[in-house]
């Protein structure tokens, strides 16, 4: 008899302590006990979009072809946790911009420099502010497992250009993946050439002091994070 009563005490425990271990596995999903890495500085994931521009120098001629190219796969990197995330069929919404940095102003008109080729199979499209600058908008094409956007360049005047391309800002989109932290911002970022230089030295060159000297305070977030490349065009 007291056998019987110690088993249906142990059956009630067990039965507690799997209430109790979910409970606790799902407050711990939705505040990010186990998902985040260890340390202070996490502000959430930071998903990571490759870029490659090609080839990759720092000048170029009036009439040459530069090539942009984003492919990249679903399983995307995040580079807070050091881990993939499987991201199926989103809608990243891409923009693109280029400054010219040889004068001493800041307006995106660089676009009116350049011819821009997108292959008819790609949304990327230009859209033009009330201020004169332009920028391409667009989104990536999915195949099932592969993002990609391609387009060229082809230089009209002499300058010297800040190029950058980027995912726009998804903070406050839903971005929903297998073992995503509820309560977890996710941030994407653009990274050029594999966290290339990109010519960043150009930026000494502007007139402009918030190119020539407030760009390198802030490099990571102003220039690396925002897909940036500098160039010349010269005759």
């Amino acid at each position: 008899m007291e056998n019987k009563y110690k088993l249906k005490r142990i059956v009630i425990i067990l039965i507690i302590s799997i209430v109790i271990i979910n409970s606790c596995c799902y407050i711990a999903k939705e505040y990010c006990w186990f998902c985040i890495p260890p340390g202070e500085g996490y502000s959430g994931y930071e998903l990571i979009i490759p870029i490659r521009l090609y080839p990759a120098k720092d000048t170029f001629r009036v009439g040459d072809t530069i090539y942009i190219e984003s492919v990249f796969s679903d399983s995307v990197y995040d580079r807070s946790t050091g881990r993939k995330f499987l991201i199926e069929d989103m809608d990243w919404r891409v923009g693109s911009l280029i400054y010219p940095i040889d004068v001493d102003t800041i307006l995106a008109t660089g676009y009116r420099n350049f011819q821009v080729i997108v292959p008819k199979e790609y949304d990327f499209e230009p859209f033009v502010y009330s201020s004169g600058e332009i920028g391409y908008y667009g989104t990536y094409n999915y195949d099932g497992s592969i993002y990609s956007l391609k387009f060229q360049l082809i230089p009209k005047a002499i300058g010297i250009y800040y190029f950058l391309f980027g995912i726009n800002d998804l903070r406050f989109v839903k971005i929903e993946f297998k073992e995503k932290c509820s309560s977890a911002i996710v941030y994407v970022y653009a990274t050029m050439n594999e966290g290339s230089d990109n010519n960043i030295h150009l930026f000494k060159e502007s007139p402009n002091e918030y190119f020539r000297v407030q760009m390198f305070n802030r490099p990571e977030e102003e220039f690396y994070k925002a897909g940036g490349y500098c160039f010349v065009v010269v005759e």
